[in-house]
């Protein structure tokens, strides 16, 4: 094979983490995990799809913790108990 799930996690992975803070990384980290996973059991080189199953994984947490970070400021600004 010609390591065409790993060289794909790899790009979706960079997706995921470049562009997390516009929520791409909840989209494309799993499916990049999803390939990333398949690459490691069918490609022949195994490093692409690591890479790509690291990439996705940061991108998806990085994409999550912002969520949860823009969610606690939207409820502290609509709030009524803010000081």
């Amino acid at each position: 094979m010609e390591n065409t799930f790993g060289k794909i996690a790899v790009v979706l992975g960079a997706l995921s983490m470049g562009l997390s803070f516009l929520g791409i990384g909840i989209i494309a980290g799993p499916i990049g995990l999803l390939i990333g996973l398949i690459g490691l059991i069918k490609d022949d080189k195994k490093l692409p799809s690591v890479v790509g199953i690291l990439l996705s994984g940061i991108g998806l947490i990085i994409s999550i913790l912002f969520f949860i970070f823009l969610f606690d400021i939207i409820m502290t600004i609509l709030s009524p108990w803010t000081w």
